[in-house]
């Protein structure tokens, strides 16, 4: 649908799928929503450059994002959907299920460098985010702690 009648490509419409939950309004209004083409875009450039960046450059993202609290949600699922994407490349060897599947090369790398348990770790410490930041938890600090977390596996 996304595809024919809003006239996106199919990677795009596969990561506004997954993000809607099956909800079809939802997952047209994230297909012509430029808000959320930047989230993605801010979040996968993150996420691929993750190893690399200083303890300053992820202490700076998280205040943004924290900042950001309406993107905070959007910004876990879509580095839970990534982590989801390595873990199921790292188990199938296969880019044929994959939410970003665009960007199969960078997914290949990470799942070379991961282990199950790293990823296992990383996936648990999203939700653990989600549940600081529904009890109020400074969200700063918790982003920060999920990015270090991460760059760490």
């Amino acid at each position: 649908y996304l595809m024919r009648e809003v006239q996106v490509p199919d990677y795009k419409a596969s990561i506004c799928t997954a993000f809607a939950r099956g909800n079809v309004g939802r997952a047209k209004e994230l297909a012509v929503s430029p808000e959320f083409d930047e989230l993605k875009e801010e979040t996968l450039q993150l996420i691929r450059s993750l190893s690399e960046k200083s303890l300053s450059d992820l202490a700076a993202f998280s205040k943004a994002k924290a900042d950001k609290t309406v993107n905070t949600e959007g910004f876990l699922e879509l580095l839970q959907m990534w982590y989801r994407d390595i873990l199921l490349y790292k188990s199938t060897a296969s880019s044929q299920n994959l939410i970003f599947g665009e960007e199969v090369q960078h997914i290949k790398r990470m799942a070379v460098k991961s282990t199950y348990e790293g990823l296992n770790r990383i996936l648990n410490s999203i939700e653990e985010a989600r549940i600081r930041l529904a009890g109020n938890v400074n969200a700063e600090l918790t982003l920060e702690w999920l990015l270090l977390m991460c760059a760490e596996e």
